[in-house]
């Protein structure tokens, strides 16, 4: 498949995409100096079609590949979304979302759990500016393996990002960035079942990755 690609000129978006490595090299503790990801801001449907599949939900409005960030732009995400304009603040966040994923991949090779690559994503992109605050965390476990649901499973992910959200939130701001830091270190390189990852979850944190236990610190935080 051949795409035609066009530089854009935008150095609000450039100056932002910049100052968000500056921000997640921090919090990741490693400098990026090779092979740096490019972002690509997709304007057209078919594109979109074409690199995701035909079948790919309109809610769907970033994600990355080898090498690059790709995200719709703010015109696309109108369209596709129905909504009257998306605010500049907003779709900044959106872009930063998808640079977290490049890192956490980077940092573990590995795109999984789900919930806490993703929960990063909206923790470290300040999108939980934008959610409501769970009463309780119910929902995140059943998103493990992303790689391994449909389009028709992943549209009922409303669970997903702000209970993740706010877990990862809960986990760095009561035990510290470098406990979550040193998780990522123990499942790099390592395709690890859910039961495996729970295991290197307890013996990181000291108590059982379930709804119960997030509960009880949630509560307490």
């Amino acid at each position: 498949m051949v795409f035609k690609i066009d530089k854009l000129n935008d150095k609000g978006i450039e100056k932002f995409f910049t100052n968000s490595f500056d921000d997640l090299e921090k919090f990741f503790g490693f400098k990026w100096i090779v092979d740096r990801p490019s972002l690509f801001v997709v304007k057209d449907l078919g594109v979109k079609k074409a690199m995701k599949g035909s079948d790919v939900p309109t809610w769907v409005n970033g994600w990355v590949g080898p090498g690059a960030v790709y995200v719709l732009s703010p015109e696309l995400i109108v369209k596709e979304l129905k909504i009257s304009k998306i605010n500049d603040k907003k779709y900044k966040a959106l872009i930063k979302h998808e640079l977290v994923h490049k890192f956490y991949n980077s940092r573990t090779k590995r795109s999984k759990p789900t919930w806490l690559t993703e929960g990063l994503a909206v923790y470290l992109s300040g999108q939980l500016e934008w959610r409501e605050v769970p009463k309780k965390f119910e929902m995140f476990l059943n998103f493990y393996d992303w790689s391994k649901m449909s389009w028709n499973e992943k549209k009922d992910c409303k669970g997903l990002y702000p209970e993740s959200g706010f877990v990862v939130k809960m986990l760095v701001e009561r035990f510290g960035k470098e406990k979550l830091l040193k998780l990522l270190n123990k499942i790099k390189d390592k395709d690890l079942s859910e039961k495996e990852f729970k295991d290197k979850f307890k013996k990181n944190y000291g108590f059982d990755l379930n709804y119960e236990e997030i509960n009880k610190y949630w509560g307490n935080s």
